[in-house]
């Protein structure tokens, strides 16, 4: 700063001194036998001593403060209508526009420097501040040292306590070492027991085995035997099945129809009657016996025979012996036996037809029943057996 303003205070005095330029004629001349150019007073020596004591930081301070206004002998006269008459900076010379252009650079310089002392001074406080945040971190760096050296006693305390376990640990040790020792005797000892335990059950395994085989082959063969057996017994059920089967056959009830005959040849304005004679011939009584038959004439050839209900209740029952008979005569009413009727049974195209069905138990109260079919065949008068409709069981 004190550099900068010397420098200043050089270029004011020097744009003083050389107020009027040399290379003007007018000014020059203007200024008669008392211009001199460049010329400076000298300075009092005993002022500029004074001037040192009191600022003695440049000596250029003390030329403006030597320096001293001239008197109107030593001003130059010039033309001062001719010079009030043009702007300022008109009248400016060469070196009074170098000094103008030094005062600004050393303003600017100023400036700058106070900008750089403000930034130096911003930093510094960064710095001071940085400097206390580090100082407050090495005290409680301090602090986390001394609760260290705590930790670090406590620590030694215990690892003290520690070693001195470590040795009771270790005596332990050492005696489950011998335990173990100990226990591996006393593992091996067991392992080759176990080692001939495995031998002998391997051995007794195949015994086992041998046996089993031998046991599968009596199982089998007993299989084979139980099947013979069973398909021995089935055969042998089957056989008593067929045998009682033959032997109830042979003496049980067996009634049927054993003959059928009838009155006349149909004739017009006559019933036509036909006896039907029923025979046991088995060899055991037929019980409750029933009869139910039914005479019907039929227009063309027989497609389909009527099944008959039970007769029983409202029919009344008997006994059949072996060997016995029974009889039913059923009758076709002579309303329906017309000249057209007989002329039509005559040639073949009507028939009449006999059907019904007989109803019986057995000694045993096992129930049979036996289906009978006929129809008229005019053509030969006589008839004849039809062709499905007769069973018995």
């Amino acid at each position: 700063m004190r550099r900068g303003r010397a420098f200043v205070a050089s270029l004011f005095i020097s744009g003083e001194q050389n107020g009027v330029d040399e290379n003007d004629p007018d000014k020059r001349n203007s200024g008669g036998d008392n211009y001199k150019p460049n010329s400076t007073k000298p300075p009092d020596s005993s002022a500029t001593e004074e001037s040192n004591t009191e600022q003695p930081f440049h000596p250029v301070f003390d030329q403006l403060q030597e320096r001293q206004e001239p008197s109107d002998e030593q001003r130059p006269s010039v033309d001062r209508s001719r010079r009030d008459s043009k702007p300022f900076w008109a009248q400016l010379n060469s070196r009074e526009w170098i000094t103008v252009g030094a005062a600004v650079g050393a303003a600017a310089a100023a400036i700058a420097s106070v900008f750089v002392a403000y930034w130096t001074y911003s930093v510094m406080q960064q710095q001071w501040s940085t400097m206390q945040a580090q100082l407050r971190e090495m005290r409680s760096s301090g602090n986390d040292t001394k609760n260290l050296v705590k930790a670090t006693r406590y620590l030694a305390t215990a690892a003290r306590d520690q070693a001195t376990n470590t040795g009771d640990l270790v005596k332990a040790a050492r005696a489950q070492a011998r335990a173990m020792d100990r226990l591996r005797e006393a593992g091996e000892s067991q392992a080759a027991a176990t080692a001939d335990l495995k031998s002998a059950t391997q051995r007794q395994a195949k015994n086992i085995a041998s046996l089993l085989g031998g046991m599968m082959i009596a199982a089998n063969a007993s299989r084979d035997q139980a099947n013979a057996t069973r398909d021995a017994a089935r055969a042998s059920a089957q056989g008593n099945e067929i045998a009682n089967a033959a032997f109830l056959a042979s003496e049980r009830p067996w009634a049927g129809v054993e003959a059928i005959r009838w009155n006349a040849i149909p004739s017009v304005g006559s019933d036509f009657t036909t006896t039907i004679t029923i025979r046991n011939t088995g060899r055991s009584p037929a019980l409750a016996l029933t009869g139910s038959f039914s005479a019907s004439l039929r227009s063309g050839p027989i497609m389909e025979i009527p099944v008959l209900e039970k007769c029983a209740p409202r029919c009344s029952s008997s006994t059949v012996l072996p060997n016995g008979t029974a009889a039913y005569s059923p009758t076709l009413a002579k309303e329906l036996l017309t000249a057209d009727v007989i002329r039509r049974l005559a040639d073949g195209s009507d028939s009449i037809l006999l059907f019904g069905r007989i109803d019986y138990v057995d000694d045993a109260g096992r129930p049979h029943k036996t289906f009978f079919c006929n129809w008229w065949n005019g053509k030969i008068a006589t008839y004849s057996s039809c062709n499905r409709g007769n069973s018995a069981d």
